[in-house]
């Protein structure tokens, strides 16, 4: 976006914020309501005098005339329309990229004095001094936070305040036994926005996205809440696959919905593994006890229940492993606002071709 040439160049981690903002610069010209106030001699009042008194004067397009050419209905429409946002819901890995070579020194200089694998950030990044201040915050404040899908990376994340900068920081969990991150999925909440500046994004064309919450787990952490489920691990990643079935960058409206299902409903995995009674539908017997089942299918369509509203019907197949029956649930997510929400329980559902 183009700055007025008497600013000064912005600092280097201030520049998203020149990216995001809107300045006076991107306004149109000033309307005939907003002209010159009377007694002032206007551009082309002047260039009229000077052409009666016969003086050689460069053609002069006047501030009306150029008004009178931008003010079309679709320029006015255009200055009055409020662009929609572009909503983002979506997992990840997330990981630290030093835009500059200085802040890399800074930060490996603030490990090696505190005597901790450069890899593990989050320690870094919390240690307190004596006092209780954080000491190495700074760096956390200036470093890019760069979240990549199914190995690609995808976005540039943005923490909209230090709440979501701590989010992010609490997300860079590490395997102090093994040296390596954990494997931990980041879901990141937001508003999609231009591309970022090459140095945030590792010189890549990734859009930034303006963050308002940031949760992790890891499939382990999963599992341990769903154990009263008497869930299994099989049966999570089962579901999770299917769900989070790339190409799924978290910005389409099933994409969403998929991804709001996979990380906020966990009553979805109980469903995978609990053949005879889940407890959430009908709780009728469907089979012997020993006739388990898995994900066979899976549907995302859109629905109408809620005129005004944009929901999103997920539909799961399971398949019996012994008898080969197939039974069909659904939910339905919300997905109209930033914060999808579900609008319908998972419930049985009969095909419409049966």
């Amino acid at each position: 976006m183009n700055q007025p040439s008497t600013h000064h160049e912005l600092p280097e981690n201030n520049k998203v914020s020149a990216v995001l903002t809107p300045t006076s610069s991107d306004a149109l010209p000033l309307g005939p309501e907003q002209g010159p106030e009377q007694g002032t001699v206007t551009q082309c009042e002047t260039a009229a005098a000077n052409s009666s008194k016969g003086a050689e004067t460069a053609p002069v397009q006047c501030a009306e005339e150029i008004v009178e050419t931008i003010q079309t209905p679709a320029a006015v429409a255009l200055e009055h329309a409020i662009p929609v946002p572009s909503y983002v819901y979506v997992a990840g890995k997330l990981r630290v990229h030093f835009p500059t070579r200085g802040l890399e020194k800074e930060y490996e200089a603030a490990a090696q004095a505190l005597g901790l694998n450069p890899r593990n950030f989050n320690l870094v990044f919390t240690h307190k001094d004596k006092n209780g201040n954080l000491t190495y915050r700074y760096i956390a404040e200036q470093v890019s936070w760069i979240l990549s899908v199914e190995g690609q990376d995808a976005y540039v994340l943005l923490p909209n305040s230090s709440d979501e900068l701590d989010e992010f920081i609490d997300a860079l969990t590490f395997d102090s036994a093994s040296n390596l991150a954990d494997e931990t999925y980041s879901v990141a909440i937001g508003v999609k926005g231009p591309v970022a500046p090459d140095k945030m994004s590792d010189d890549k064309p990734l859009p930034m996205v303006r963050c308002h919450h940031l949760f992790h787990f890891t499939t382990a952490h999963l599992q341990q809440e769903l154990s009263g489920e008497n869930t299994t691990t099989i049966a999570i990643s089962n579901v999770l696959d299917a769900l989070t079935k790339k190409p799924n960058i978290g910005v389409s409206d099933f994409d969403r919905a998929k991804n709001f299902i996979a990380y906020r409903y966990p009553t979805i995995y109980a469903a995978s593994h609990q053949g005879n009674h889940v407890s959430c539908h009908s709780g009728s017997n469907h089979s012997s006890a020993n006739d388990a089942q898995f994900l066979e299918d899976l549907q995302v369509q859109y629905s109408n229940v809620a005129p005004g509203r944009t929901i999103v019907d997920i539909i799961l197949t399971y398949q019996k492993t012994i008898s080969g029956r197939q039974l069909s649930y659904f939910a339905s997510v919300d997905v109209s606002d930033e914060f999808p929400f579900l609008h319908s329980n998972l419930t049985d559902y009969i095909p419409t071709n049966y």
